[in-house]
């Protein structure tokens, strides 16, 4: 009989916001709650998702990166001046931190507990970004708090290629990727009268809708019939609907704001297209959105679409990045082409099977085994 490990996961994400590292943990600890394990989930208080045995020990203080993302830092309230007690006292098999470099709760588990200890990294940055600061102290997070890591996992290859200065050469290392949850995402045949386009994902300038923006002001001088979606809020958002204004885009461009995952699905549902010109990726979950709801993609090429992606059947579609002209033609390549869009939907049916939570899970459920030395 395999055994069931008892579990302490740790997260420093705002719980009380959505994001890509909130709806890992949730998953990840409910799919590990399904196999049989007992999983105890230690966040930032006010948590949004509803995860089970949960335990706020931390405030977030977000704070605005070069990137146009968000960070944040983790004090610990009442209830974490005690978490170092309460570990001991409830006898875990392992500690599963996600996102070990942010302060300070993590910091402080990762540095004085003696339990065998999984990390997952899950940030990424350009190579040239001002977050490059990070590197002045990558070496010493190696020596200061990763002597206890036996194993460290990276989202995608390359999260790994941004963190692996970090790596302890003791720990076993691994790629398993984010997951999806396919109850949710699923493909519905709609009835648009005028070709939809989707754009979601925060309005910052790295998530590049303002190079979509202006291809599709080329598409519409040629094709009256078609719409974009912009699913998703951020500080730019008030240049680009002022640029929309300002060239008269009003009538087929609609700004629906920030929506929550219960309700992401209906959007992709409703769209003919998935535009992803984003600039930089850790790894692509709304890819994986698009995928599960059968939406063909057009995108700016990155490594994590690379990865992702790398089997796609029009690999034509994704373009170099910030790049107008590559992706007005391979949007207008797609609407035009119909019996392409459906090829490519029975693809990315097949294809996102692989990222199920389920079969995630149990990857990363044969890592803690391998890293305890349980057969």
């Amino acid at each position: 009989m395999t055994k069931k490990l008892k579990i302490a996961m740790f997260f420093a994400s705002d719980a009380k916001q959505a994001g890509g590292v909130q709806e890992h943990v949730y998953y990840l600890a409910k799919e590990l709650e399904n196999i049989g394990h007992h999983v105890d989930v230690f966040g930032t208080e006010k948590n949004l998702l509803p995860y089970k045995n949960y335990h706020p020990i931390a405030t977030s203080l977000n704070l605005p990166l070069p990137s146009g993302n968000w960070g944040n830092l983790t004090v610990e309230n009442d209830a974490g001046k005690n978490i170092l007690q309460y570990l001991a006292n409830n006898k875990y098999d392992l500690i599963h931190v996600h996102e070990p470099q942010i302060p300070f709760i993590n910091w402080e588990v990762m540095k004085l507990t003696n339990l065998p200890k999984v990390t997952t990294y899950h940030a990424t940055w350009d190579l040239d970004s001002p977050i490059n600061v990070l590197n002045s102290f990558i070496p010493l997070l190696k020596d200061s708090f990763l002597k206890q890591v036996k194993g460290s996992i990276f989202v995608s290859k390359r999260t790994k290629k941004c963190w692996e200065e970090v790596f302890s050469q003791r720990a076993v290392k691994r790629i398993i990727a984010n997951g999806i949850d396919l109850n949710l995402f699923k493909y519905k045949k709609n009835n648009n009268q005028k070709l939809n386009i989707l754009f979601l994902a925060r309005i910052v300038p790295k998530k590049g809708l303002q190079f979509l923006i202006r291809a599709f002001e080329k598409i519409i001088k040629n094709n009256k019939n078609i719409t974009l979606s912009v699913v998703g809020d951020g500080w730019d958002k008030k240049n680009i609907m002022n640029y929309v204004k300002r060239k008269k885009l009003g009538r087929y461009v609609k700004f629906y704001g920030y929506v929550d995952k219960e309700k992401k699905p209906e959007y992709f549902q409703k769209a003919d297209i998935f535009c992803a010109p984003y600039i930089n990726e850790g790894f692509g979950i709304t890819l994986l959105e698009a995928m599960a709801s059968g939406v063909p993609i057009v995108g700016f090429r990155n490594d994590a679409f690379d990865e992702v992606l790398k089997d796609y059947p029009n690999r034509e579609l994704i373009v170099t990045k910030k790049n107008v002209d590559s992706i007005y033609v391979a949007l207008t390549k797609l609407i035009n082409d119909e019996k392409m869009r459906s090829n490519i939907r029975q693809w990315e049916l097949r294809e996102v099977k692989k990222y199920s939570w389920k079969k995630i899970a149990s990857e990363i459920e044969a890592f803690y085994f391998k890293i305890l030395k349980i057969s």
